[in-house]
């Protein structure tokens, strides 16, 4: 009976732990996920980061108009902006890539400009 019990015993030691294919398949698996979820989520992430700025860029050129009326011959940038407290520094002063924006009055017409994803100017992907 004791002899029995010895080997069950070794029998149950040798089943308890998880193979190393066992634990590849897993790791396999969670990486495919994983990969999944990122496909899935970087487009939306970028499409968010647009959205922000288009709104930024209406913050900007709502602070521009503020500016203009009390300083109708100067055009500011963002700094002077900032300076002047037409604008709060911490969430409009540059865009969702770190880009700064770029004002123009031109004609009694306000622009402002984020060059967008790519930090190029003049680009498709800019946002006005």
């Amino acid at each position: 009976m004791n002899q029995m019990r010895k080997r069950m015993m070794r029998r149950a030691k040798r089943q308890a732990g998880m193979t190393l294919m066992e634990i590849m398949i897993v790791l396999v698996i969670v990486g495919m996920l994983a990969t999944g979820i990122g496909v899935a989520v970087m487009p939306m992430l970028e499409r968010a980061r647009v959205r922000d700025t288009a709104k930024a860029v209406q913050v900007v050129k709502s602070a521009v108009n503020m500016y203009r009326l009390d300083n109708p011959r100067a055009c500011p940038d963002v700094n002077e902006l900032i300076r002047s407290k037409y604008l709060d520094g911490s969430k409009s002063a540059v865009d969702a890539w770190g880009n700064d924006f770029i004002i123009q009055c031109e004609r009694g017409e306000i622009i402002v400009v984020s060059p967008g994803p790519d930090g190029q100017t003049g680009t498709e992907d800019d946002i006005r």
